[in-house]
């Protein structure tokens, strides 16, 4: 198995929003929620109401 590592210059990014949870399954089931929700709008809300 070969692996390619590729380093793109980027800028820094900035954390913009985050939630808390209790334990890691929480956490990931959460994180894959969002993820599935690939609308721009949806996410903007989520940043909005975190205020």
């Amino acid at each position: 198995m070969n692996i390619i590592l590729v380093i793109r210059n980027s800028p820094p990014r900035e954390l913009v929003y985050e939630e808390q949870y209790s334990n890691l399954l929480k956490a990931k089931k959460r994180e894959a929620q969002i993820k599935k929700m690939k609308s721009r709008k949806y996410i903007e809300g989520l940043i909005a109401s975190r205020g």
